[in-house]
């Protein structure tokens, strides 16, 4: 990639921590992935070589001939120097270890300037940031471009007291600016050192901005309105005054301390973006008797930091309404209603509520916008024909962090208050139906869990757009409406009115759903939606592209996994981007996406059936898809026991053993994972069954038993390998029988991070002093072996040596690492014996 969109903070480190000034003028994102894990580290001696093209020199100058090589540390986002790479003829060449995001470094001008750009969270990676100055009077314009993914920016490497233009750019159109501002730089930092937070002084930027929610309106909840004056009217149909309050209210609708010790606290991102508090009580069970009442209190405000919201719900503090709900005849008795009060922080009773940011709005009818007003209250004694609203549970969020208050711990709780609420609706309508489609096991089962429900079966056709936009922003207050204003199914005959409401911004109506679907500052989100009605784009006559899948050409079969990769080919084209056009992504029906572009190769990871489908998205959301069956299926694993060595070997008893065994798989490189693989043992007693490659196994008994392979591919793939072997007891009057159980023959470790070194000596006579001794030496130019450690055991005493140990303190390094061997020697009166493992110390390239 070029410097533009190099990620990371732009900080950087060398070996020591110590900040490190730099510019990053080149990056590169280096993974592999096999079989659908990725591997970070290369084993052995083995390097990855990466290869950035050189910029072009200023005039005058040459390119240096070595730059800093630097990783990012993903974490903290901070880059590590790690080396150097060199210049070879317009390339600069480095020599990797592990994957990671690479970047280029050259030292910088102390003297330079920098500005702070604050993104809103909800904003990160939804919109274009490009930052442009001119050098020097009718000089070129230098600009940088890039996608902002952290609500702290800094863009540095400016000159001092210069003016800088900012332009918010659409993420799908950069063509299309939205919002544009010029921000002064001022004096620059101290010797060239711009430190966290990046705030005014010797060591900040001393420009900031921030970049602004852009909305296409301001005001909110304003279809259904009413005066303050009839909501006091409203609440004295009611048969309530204006000095009831909330404690009053509760005792009335009979709360409990157990009711509000069964509190439910959440966040809702969907129809408010507030932190919600839920108390809630019935008396009665079923449709015909049952009367609920609820209290919901708010915290936080819309557009505001989700964590603070959750922490003043889960902890009661800096509450603002509470807005009540009975399911209740009213005073004169007689049929059960919905029916709505909204009580300030101090519990007295209030006519308006707020949502947003958009002011108060009078009860009942800001209600009426999720909770359905189907007549008029005034003459319906208080009756607006609303509904209660259920729990929408997997799509809240949680205070994770407070065991407490996560979702597990509050899961049960949501399920009987969603089980109220469907008895309230006598189990019938739409609101009963959402709640079956939460609940797999049926909401009236104790324990049952909420899932989150796939696209409606009228939405099968774009179930993206159901479930990431109609779902969680329309359906919710949309449902108590007559079909098909309810979004159940997709009517192209409302397309017409949608278009007109979307595309002028006056729908979604609530401010945190008109938040979700124009987070992404971009004018043609909405798009995912005018598409799935089959009407013109809001700013555009954009036709939707097509797509045709050139290969496979036809249905397939291969191997699922592994070494059968599948290539995958399609070309698209537009009326108004022409061929090329588009981003193409495939997918499968099993395996979920497969990659993106026009030409990939990819596995699959699960047997079976595939539909593989490419969906071509042009600038303007609009898309065109084509899809191919391809069936995978599954070979079984090959296992492998390496140790025992062969049918009637001999282990000792009492002495401990490193198994090793493997699975080779055909739908796999790698082989199966270790985790993959179980041992057992035809001898009840031993100590079986274990998991792993070297599984460490001492024998208790005598006599002859099979040890069993079990390699399970997890997708159906089974098979086992079995050894025959002895289990005698040791010879007496001879040396030591040892064993290394640590490390491991042929495995690699860091040479500059410590690792368990572990060893067994046994003397079969038990009546002799063991001196023990442990060495280490490089295989290849090493000199003479180093000790590690040394010792001694009493007679009769279980000898296990056992440290932790460094390479780099003994055996020194070296780049790129190197192949080391481990001895065990012991001695005792009969003698002595050894044993050796080799294996790989590694240490990054240099």
């Amino acid at each position: 990639t070029n410097a533009d969109t190099i990620p990371g903070t732009r900080e950087a480190v060398d070996a020591n921590g110590d900040p490190l000034q730099v510019t990053l003028i080149a990056g590169a994102s280096v993974t592999l992935t096999v079989s659908g894990r990725a591997v970070e580290q290369l084993a052995g001696r083995s390097f990855a070589e990466l290869r950035f093209p050189a910029p072009p020199a200023a005039p005058g100058e040459e390119r240096p001939a070595s730059l800093t090589l630097l990783s990012l540390d993903p974490a903290t986002q901070i880059w590590h120097a790690e080396g150097q790479a060199t210049l070879d003829g317009d390339v600069y060449v480095a020599r990797v270890r592990h994957f990671s995001e690479w970047s280029l470094g050259l030292a910088f001008d102390e003297e330079e300037a920098c500005i702070r750009v604050d993104v809103p969270p909800e904003y990160l990676g939804q919109f274009v940031l490009r930052a442009s100055y001119q050098q020097g009077y009718n000089g070129p314009v230098t600009a940088r471009t890039w996608v902002p993914t952290q609500t702290i920016n800094v863009i540095r490497h400016l000159k001092s007291f210069t003016s800088i233009t900012l332009q918010i750019l659409s993420l799908t159109d950069e063509t299309q600016i939205l919002e544009q501002t010029s921000v002064f730089t001022h004096n620059p930092s101290f010797g060239g050192f711009i430190g966290y937070p990046y705030i005014s002084g010797i060591y900040g930027c001393n420009a900031w901005y921030t970049v602004p929610r852009i909305l296409p309106r301001k005001q909110w909840l304003d279809r259904f309105t009413n005066t303050v004056e009839e909501a006091w009217d409203y609440y004295a149909t009611l048969g309530h005054g204006p000095d009831l309050t909330l404690a009053q209210w509760k005792q009335q609708h009979g709360f409990t301390a157990a009711d509000e010790a069964a509190a439910a606290a959440f966040y809702n991102p969907q129809e408010f973006g507030l932190g919600r508090r839920a108390v809630c009580h019935t008396t009665g069970s079923t449709a015909e008797d049952i009367q609920m009442a609820c209290c919901v209190a708010k915290y936080g405000h819309v557009g505001g930091p989700e964590v603070e919201a959750l922490e003043d719900t889960i902890h009661d503090t800096h509450v603002g309404d509470t807005v009540c709900m009975a399911w209740a005849p009213g005073p004169g008795g007689g049929d059960r209603f919905a029916q709505f009060l909204a009580f300030k922080p101090d519990g007295t009773l209030s006519p308006t509520t707020i949502f947003d940011t958009s002011g108060a709005k009078a009860l009942p009818a800001v209600c009426g916008h999720c909770h359905g007003r189907t007549k008029s209250w005034a003459d319906n004694g208080g009756d607006m024909g609303g509904s209660f609203v259920f729990f929408d549970v997997p799509a809240y969020r949680y205070a994770g962090w407070n065991a407490a208050w996560s979702r597990l711990a509050q899961e049960e709780r949501l399920r009987q208050l969603n089980e109220r609420v469907w008895r309230v609706h006598g189990g019938q309508g739409p609101h009963a139906a959402y709640i079956d489609e939460l609940y797999h096991d049926g909401v009236d089962t104790p324990g049952a869990t909420a899932s989150k429900p796939g696209a409606l079966p009228g939405w099968a056709a774009h179930p993206q757009a159901y479930v990431d936009v109609v779902r969680p922003n329309c359906r919710t207050c949309h449902i108590w409406q007559p079909p098909p204003f309810d979004f159940a199914t997709i009517d192209p005959a409302l397309g017409g009115l949608v278009r007109a409401y979307l595309c002028d911004g006056l729908m979604p109506n609530a401010m945190q759903p008109m938040l979700n679907v124009w987070n992404r500052l971009d004018p043609f989100a909405g798009d995912a939606i005018t598409t799935a009605f089959q009407t013109a784009a809001c700013f555009s006559q954009d036709e939707p592209p097509t797509v045709q899948i050139l290969e496979p050409a036809a249905p397939l079969q291969i191997p699922v996994g592994g070494f059968m990769s599948l290539r995958l080919r399609a070309q698209a084209n537009d009326a108004e981007d022409g061929p090329g056009c588009c981003t193409l992504t495939w997918r499968s029906n099993r395996d979920g996406i497969l990659g993106y572009g026009d030409d990939l190769t990819t596995v699959l990871a699960s047997p079976g059936a595939h539909q593989i489908t490419v969906t071509a998205r042009d600038r303007r959301y609009r898309v065109g898809t084509d899809s191919v069956t391809v069936t995978a299926f599954n070979a079984p694993p090959v296992p492998r026991i390496r140790f025992p060595v062969m049918d009637n070997d001999s282990l000792f008893k009492g002495v401990p053993y490193l198994l090793n065994g493997d699975a080779a798989d055909q739908n796999l490189p790698l082989g199966l994972p270790c985790d993959a693989l179980t041992w057992t043992s035809s001898q009840a007693g031993d100590p079986f069954p274990q998991t792993g490659c070297h599984p460490e196994a001492t024998f208790a008994t005598n006599g002859a038993r099979v040890l069993t392979l079990r390699a399970d591919d997890g997708v159906g793939g089974v098979a086992e390998v079995s050894r025959a072997i002895n289990v005698p007891d040791p010879p007496l009057n001879a040396p030591p029988i040892v064993t290394l159980l640590s490390p491991i023959e042929g495995n690699s470790y860091a040479g500059n991070q410590a690792f368990l070194v572990r060893g067994s000596a046994v003397d079969p006579d038990m009546d002799s002093v063991i001196q023990w001794t442990l060495s280490a030496r490089r295989v290849i130019g090493a000199g003479n072996p180093v000790v590690v450690d040394s010792g001694e055991c009493a007679p009769g005493a279980q000898c296990r040596p056992s440290l932790n140990w460094t390479p780099l303190d003994g055996l020194g390094s070296r780049c790129g690492g190197y192949e080391a061997e481990m001895t065990l020697e012991a001695t005792d009166d009969d003698g002595t014996s050894q044993t050796s493992v080799t294996f790989f110390v590694a240490f990054p390239p240099c």
